[in-house]
């Protein structure tokens, strides 16, 4: 399960139950921290940031959702 909330009025959150799957395989790895970097630094830096992100010792982690449950607005 993953919960988001907002701290800051008129508050919100999202909560996202499922199914979570790991992996430590370091092409999955690699791959899968460069194709993330591309959404946030562009193509020229996300091989970059992929290679320093995507090394032995971090962990990736898919949630496969089940059920999602937001609320917006909760004081308004």
């Amino acid at each position: 399960m993953v919960c988001v909330d907002s701290e800051v009025s008129p508050y919100g959150f999202v909560q996202v139950q499922g199914e979570a799957v790991t992996s430590e395989d370091p092409d999955e790895l690699l791959r899968s921290a460069t194709e993330i970097a591309r959404r946030y630094v562009g193509d020229e830096l996300a091989e970059q940031f992929g290679k320093r992100n995507g090394v032995p010792g971090e962990l990736l982690v898919r949630l496969r959702p089940t059920k999602v449950i937001a609320q917006m607005d909760m004081t308004a």
